[in-house]
């Protein structure tokens, strides 16, 4: 078989042409793997923000209640800094006791969070 000027002309645009499609396909392999990598790794990092927020040093304690105390006055005592308000505070509050009112009795005690790096139980008021 003789080869001529068209024939390896042929041959060679056949090669580069192939040459074109395998580089394509790695450019864009490239490119999804980055993608994806960038996507997961902000769902990892997400992951990972949220688990830090829940995991604070919260502790417990109980506090007994004395004639004239409140569950607004308790809860802007023991409120912790990561609260915005009391009002968010008093439902942590009732919901951790199973209180369905602001109502307290004097003798009985109350189950109160604070944050152990804040404050400790024996320096709480």
């Amino acid at each position: 078989m003789k080869y001529t000027k068209n024939s390896t002309t042929k041959a060679t645009r056949v090669k580069n042409h192939q040459l074109k499609k395998q580089l394509v396909l790695f450019i864009l392999t490239v490119v999804v793997l980055f993608i994806s990598c960038a996507f997961f790794g902000n769902i990892l990092t997400s992951a990972h923000d949220k688990s830090e927020n829940n995991t604070k040093d919260d502790c417990y304690t109980s506090v007994a209640i004395q004639y004239g105390d409140t569950l607004w006055s308790i809860a802007e005592t023991y409120m912790p800094e990561d609260y915005t308000s009391v009002q968010d505070y008093v439902k942590h509050l009732k919901k951790l006791n199973n209180l369905k009112s602001d109502d307290l009795q004097a003798g009985t005690y109350l189950i109160v969070t604070y944050n152990r790096n804040q404050k400790t139980a024996s320096s709480m008021p």
